[in-house]
């Protein structure tokens, strides 16, 4: 899987599944009672109704069709499924941390965003995508929780050396206009390659690192309903 680095930003965290229950603590057998779970990691679940909705969002967003190929859909679907399924996994993981986003960081990066928007326009993004903002905030608060367990599992892992660096520049900066370069002060750059190869050296252990929370952690697929998603 490709890992969405840039989580903050609006628009990964509209599109990305609807996990709706990671911070209520909810169980299949309580508020999902007449729901068919279609996946469930511990007491953490998705419903069929959960990931049709998350679907239809993401259709929206990518411009997938109904009348696309069907192996195309089910490829979408599929992507989807194991994308939430990682997220599932990485809530509960949070929890056995007991690694939590408080309000105060909660607060902050929503201000962070929306500084990056003009007056009114973040609203008006969300009207646009049908998204309402109760629901965006969950989606960032996971997102934010989700940077935290990585940044706890896996950055403090990822050591970059001399050599890292060295190599990095002469691979994506000793092409470029060095004029250009030298506009920039070498603290900046070197900077820069470092937080490049710390997020890329990280992306490459997180496979790993997921695979063995997968197999630590049991993960209760639908086959039923699953098949019936995708032959629809």
């Amino acid at each position: 899987m490709a890992v969405k680095w840039n989580w903050c930003r609006m628009m990964p965290i509209i599109v990305i599944g609807v996990v709706l229950c990671l911070f209520g603590g909810c169980s299949d057998t309580d508020t999902n009672r007449g729901k068919k779970v279609l996946i469930q990691v511990e007491d953490v679940v998705v419903t069929v109704s959960d990931f049709t909705q998350a679907f239809e969002i993401l259709k929206a967003d990518s411009q997938i069709d109904d009348a696309d190929d069907n192996g195309a859909l089910v490829e979408a679907r599929l992507a989807l499924l194991n994308q939430m399924t990682e997220e599932m996994l990485l809530a509960v993981r949070a929890r056995e941390l007991d690694i939590q986003i408080t309000d105060a960081e909660l607060e902050a990066a929503v201000a962070n965003i929306k500084a990056d928007y003009p007056e009114g326009e973040f609203e008006g993004v969300l009207l646009e995508y049908a998204v309402p903002y109760r629901f965006w905030l969950k989606r960032l608060k996971l997102r934010l929780l989700m940077d935290k367990v990585i940044a706890h599992e896996l950055e403090g892992q990822v050591a970059i050396t001399p050599e890292d660096i060295a190599a990095y520049y002469q691979a994506h900066y000793a092409g470029q206009d060095q004029e250009a370069l030298a506009e920039q002060e070498n603290d900046d750059l070197e900077a820069l390659m470092v937080q490049q190869l710390r997020r890329e050296k990280t992306e490459t252990a997180y496979g790993a690192w997921i695979q063995r929370l997968k197999e630590s952690h049991p993960i209760d697929i639908n086959e039923q309903e699953w098949e019936r998603l995708v032959s629809s």
